[in-house]
Parts: C-alpha cells; sequence; structure tokens
C-alpha cells in the first residue's frame, strides 16, 4: 500500500468522524434551569451542594431525561464500537498510524446509573439498559492491533455497582431485577463493590422471592470462599493436592488456628467440602472445628457451623448454641446463614424457636422472611417427630 493511498484512507476516516459530529442531534439531553442534562450530570462529580441541586434536576425533568441517560450508559450511538471495529481491522502499518478512540468516561456511566436511580419507578423504560451496564464490557482500540486482542475490553466496578443500586430502587419487585442482581454476586472480579452492593440490595429482598432464597445463600457462601479470601498457599502450592482431598486434612486443622480470620475461613470451608466419598477423614478435625465455634469472627463462625453439619450430622446440636448468638450477629449475611442452618436441622432445633421469633423483627427483610419460614418448618418437623412415638 502505497503512501497516497495511506493518506486518502485517513483522510476519509477523519471526515467521516467530523461528519457524524455535525449531523448528530444534541447529545446534552433536555434543559431544566437553563441547563442542559449533560451539564447536570458533571455535577454529580462535584461537592455536596452541587450533586443535591442535580439530584433535584433530574427528578424534575423526570421521563424526559432517560433517552439521553441510556445513551450516556449504554453508549448506543454506537460510533466507538464502530470506529474500535474499524480500526482493528486495518493493516498494522495502518492501525499503527490511526488515532485511538477516546477512553470510555465511566464516571458519567456511573453517574447516569445514578440519576435514574434517583428517578425510582418512573424510569422503568431504562430497566433494560441498567440490566445491560451491569455486565458491560466495551471494546477499546488501544489493545486490538493485528494478533492482539486478549486485552481489548474495559470495564468499570464502580459503574455496575451503580447500576446495580438503581435497578434495585426503580423495581425492587421484579424478578428479571432480583435475577440480575443475584447473578452480580458472582461476578468474577477481584473488586468487591460489585458483590457488595449486591448484597446490600438483597437485604430487602421482597417476600414473594422466597424461594430465592436457597440460592441466595448459596452464592453468599460462593462470594466469602472463592474469590476474596487468602488461599492457604502452603497447603495447597503449586504441584500438590487441590482442595477436596482427605491428605489436607491434618494441615487444614493447623490453619483452623491462623491468624488470619479469613485463612480460618478458608480452612473450615475446605473442611466442608472434602469430596464426598472422602469426607469421612474430616471427622478428625471435629474437635478442632468445635473449638473454633468460640472464634471472635462471625464468618468463621457460621463456615465453621456449617462444616460440622456436613461431615457430621451427628454434631448438629453441638452448634446450635453458637447459631443462637449468630442471630444476633451485625452481618446480616451471617444471620440469615444462621436460620437457614437451624432450618435444616428440624425438630433438632426446637430448641432455638425462641431466638428466631425474636428474628422476625430483624431489620432486613430477608431474614425475617426465611425466620418464618424456618420456625414453620421446624414446628411441623417437631410435631411429625411427637406423632411418631
Amino acid at each position: 500500500m502505497n503512501r497516497r493511498t495511506i493518506i486518502l484512507i485517513l483522510a476519509c476516516l477523519i471526515l467521516t468522524a467530523i461528519a457524524f459530529l455535525l449531523l448528530s442531534p444534541d447529545q446534552r439531553g433536555p434543559l431544566y434551569n437553563g441547563k442542559q442534562a449533560g451539564d447536570w450530570l458533571d455535577d454529580f462529580s462535584g461537592n455536596p451542594e452541587t450533586s443535591l441541586a442535580a439530584k433535584k434536576a433530574f427528578r424534575q425533568m423526570g421521563i424526559l431525561a432517560i433517552p439521553y441517560l441510556v445513551g450516556e450508559l449504554t453508549n448506543k450511538s454506537g460510533w466507538h464500537d464502530k470506529y474500535v471495529g474499524l480500526k482493528s481491522k486495518l493493516p498494522k502499518t495502518l492501525f499503527d498510524v490511526t488515532p485511538n478512540s477516546p477512553r470510555i468516561d465511566w464516571q458519567r456511566r456511573k453517574n447516569a446509573a445514578f440519576a435514574l436511580g434517583e428517578m425510582g419507578a418512573a424510569a422503568d423504560s431504562a430497566i433494560s439498559a441498567l440490566i445491560e451496564a451491569v455486565n458491560q464490557n466495551e471494546p477499546t482500540a488501544v489493545a486490538m492491533s493485528a494478533g492482539d486482542v486478549g486485552l481489548a475490553n474495559q470495564w468499570s466496578p464502580q459503574a455496575r455497582a451503580t447500576a446495580i443500586q438503581a435497578l434495585w430502587k426503580i423495581a425492587p419487585e421484579s424478578r428479571q431485577v432480583v435475577e440480575v442482581v443475584m447473578g452480580a454476586l458472582q461476578q468474577k472480579y477481584l473488586a468487591t463493590n460489585v458483590s457488595g452492593v449486591a448484597i446490600t440490595s438483597l437485604a430487602e429482598l421482597c417476600p414473594k422471592f422466597k424461594a430465592e432464597i436457597p440460592a441466595i445463600i448459596q452464592s453468599l457462601r460462593f462470594v466469602d470462599t472463592k474469590y476474596w479470601r487468602p488461599l492457604p498457599a502452603h497447603i495447597y502450592a503449586v504441584g500438590q493436592l487441590a482442595p477436596g482431598y482427605a491428605e489436607s486434612v491434618p494441615k487444614l486443622i493447623v490453619v483452623l488456628k491462623d491468624l488470619d480470620p479469613r485463612a480460618r475461613e478458608a480452612a473450615a470451608y475446605d473442611l466442608g467440602a472434602l469430596r464426598r466419598k472422602e469426607l469421612s477423614a474430616a471427622k478428625a478435625a471435629i474437635p478442632a472445628l468445635l473449638e473454633t465455634l468460640q472464634d471472635q469472627d462471625g464468618i468463621v463462625r457460621i463456615t465453621v457451623a456449617e462444616a460440622i453439619i456436613k461431615i457430621d450430622q451427628t454434631q448438629s446440636s453441638k452448634t446450635i448454641p453458637a447459631l443462637v448468638e449468630l442471630l444476633q450477629e451485625q452481618n446480616y449475611t451471617v444471620r440469615l446463614r444462621s436460620v437457614d442452618l437451624l432450618q435444616q436441622m428440624g425438630a433438632g432445633a426446637a430448641g432455638a424457636l425462641s431466638a428466631l421469633e425474636k428474628s422476625l423483627q430483624d431489620e432486613a427483610s430477608i431474614v425475617r422472611v426465611w425466620a418464618a419460614e424456618a420456625m414453620e418448618q421446624i414446628r411441623q418437623a417437631d410435631t411429625n417427630r411427637a406423632s411418631a412415638r
């Protein structure tokens, strides 16, 4: 390709971009008090006073501002993706001299999600765009050179977390929204704010989604054990046995006394997660696990209780005093998991009914709902046991 052809192609690209910008409709949204929506959106990045004014502005603009905010949230214009796609197909020589596309302004996307959330139910037409934003990646021209597309996506946990918050403000009783928020618990990123916001939202789960609570509890265990814990590397070093094998039990027992609470939690979890045919080997850890039920960390104690019940159900009754105490734990996820374990015990947890009754006043809706379910099942199991005598 000669130099003249290269210059011609570049000129066409530049003219196309200019034409697009000139012919596009105004991208700053409707007016309120003499300022366009885009200017009000910028104010969310300022001081609290300007943010309060911006909240009021978007509430007043209402549905008129939604198309603009959706555009900011999802890049619906598509020009960015088209440009990146076009550039990625250019020969290496042209790729190197063609300007990179602007970096994604994730702060504006976060602000757009926030503004939609402030509108509440009035922004229900933006639900699909917010759902898209929860899982949205963006292509970036910087990495999409010939033969190198491995780093071709940008993403922002902050923008995703704000989209989750907005969805919950707009439609907390929508099954679609609940499913999206539950899915966010298992997004595989090291940044915890996505799952953290999802956890906070699910505390106020609508009672009609009671059937989803077991899956939520499983996801909460996933969050605690899969991505945000220090793996006991001295147990599972490269080339050694992975979790799930009986040979790990003696070393895991030692880790139950580790100074790091997350390591103690990881050891308890792994003891309860041995492969089924090797789970009996974990019975050797029961004395150490029962001792660890006195741990100062609530997450460690609930994980230990779960491990004991998985390893040897005949030891379940020994966990009840700890589970009753955990019903008062500050972290609602620990209280929820405690309720769940008591429910699993059925009639064996009849002595915990008075404690569960107090949980009917729990500040978290999801705990109240599951406590009522647990009490009903425990009482029924107790009645059936009495009838069978």
